[in-house]
């Protein structure tokens, strides 16, 4: 589930406190917490500056990881957030064009997040993959979407264009899905070229490909 990354141990610790009492108070109703839905307000220093962001739990979350550590490689912060690379990258985005952090590729393709010490915003603002296309058509800040399609064709038994394109606009908030069903048929005839799911003719659904 790409919505289910921990949040900051504090945070986890008082959100859990919260739904013990609730529940003590409101058997046998518990809560069940949407971490990547909401707001977080937050006051960073780097230097001589202070400033001020709203940003999305999951925003937050990537930039509070980096509390006691300068650095991160992309695929060992993807694994201690639990997030798929793509989504975290998209996310981490926000703090690269704020100058709060930069991406630098080390030897062997290893890309490294590391935290600079003063606000450095970049010459040019920066998208997935420089906001380039796939060379199959496919827009590459797409590919954050992947996770959320595999895991409706896991819970489902086969689902059509349009069905996945409304539960996406419904489910995906951080970011927001606002993308056309067009950006979505390619993504998907993507994901079935590489094997990710089937495409079944002539019910036109999407599947999970057979185990």
């Amino acid at each position: 589930d790409p919505t289910a990354f921990p949040l900051p141990a504090d945070v986890e610790a008082a959100t859990a406190l919260f739904g013990r009492r609730y529940h003590s108070q409101k058997a046998p109703r518990t809560l069940k917490w949407k971490k990547s839905i909401g707001e977080v307000c937050l006051d960073l220093t780097l230097g001589d500056e202070t400033i001020e962001f709203n940003v999305s739990p999951v925003q937050a979350t990537i930039l509070l990881a980096f509390e006691g550590r300068p650095e991160y490689a992309l695929a060992e912060l993807s694994e201690h957030l639990k997030l798929p690379e793509p989504m975290l990258l998209h996310n981490a985005i926000f703090w690269i064009n704020e100058g709060v952090m930069r991406l630098e590729k080390m030897p062997n393709n290893v890309q490294v997040l590391r935290r600079n010490e003063a606000i450095t915003r970049p010459m040019t603002t920066m998208d997935v993959d420089d906001g380039e296309d796939k060379d199959d058509g496919v827009d590459a800040s797409l590919e954050y979407l992947e996770p959320f399609i595999v895991g409706m064709l896991t819970n489902f038994d086969g689902l059509p264009l349009e069905r996945i394109h409304n539960m996406l606009k419904m489910f995906v908030t951080d970011p927001p899905y606002d993308r056309g069903i067009d950006d979505l048929s390619r993504l998907l005839e993507s994901m079935v070229g590489r094997g990710v799911c089937v495409f079944e003719q002539p019910a036109r659904l999407y599947r999970r490909p057979p185990e």
